[in-house]
């Protein structure tokens, strides 16, 4: 079950003219597709659920560990 995430969370990236709130509810609202493996999957999959991402669909072409991720972000919606 995931929990909804902390405004403040995001103030930082909120404040960037570039993102501002209708950036972060786009990033927030969003779904993306990963496919690769290793450091690089993980790492891009960090990445997007760190700036807000909420639903991140994982296609691992070699070892994923979906754990520490769903661990650490939450409300993240994660499919593998």
């Amino acid at each position: 079950m995931s929990t909804p995430p902390d405004p403040e969370r995001f103030s930082r990236q909120v404040i960037l003219p570039a993102v501002g709130p209708e950036g972060q509810k786009k990033w927030t609202e969003g779904s993306v597709l990963l496919a690769g493996e290793g450091v690089a999957l993980q790492s891009a999959a960090t990445a997007l659920a760190s700036v807000g991402v909420s639903r991140l669909f994982v296609l691992p072409l070699g070892n994923f560990d979906s754990f520490s991720l769903a661990e650490q972000f939450p409300s993240l919606h994660l499919d593998i």
